[in-house]
């Protein structure tokens, strides 16, 4: 995740806001291109470097 942040020099909040970024991005993007769904839940987690991001349906309450 360094390479979203830069150097590690420039502290947490750089690496906080390019976090924050890639993830709105890659989320709007879904959203946009219809592979995110209003409603589902969006998980994510790291590997390897790179943001993973999946989604699932809502659990329907019982």
């Amino acid at each position: 995740m360094s390479r979203w942040a830069g150097e590690p020099d420039f502290g947490a909040a750089r690496a906080k806001r390019a976090i924050q970024r890639e993830l709105e991005n890659r989320i709007a993007r879904g959203l946009l291109e219809g592979s995110i769904r209003d409603g589902q839940n969006i998980f994510v987690d790291a590997n390897r470097g790179d943001l993973v991001l999946t989604q699932k349906e809502p659990v329907a309450a019982q």
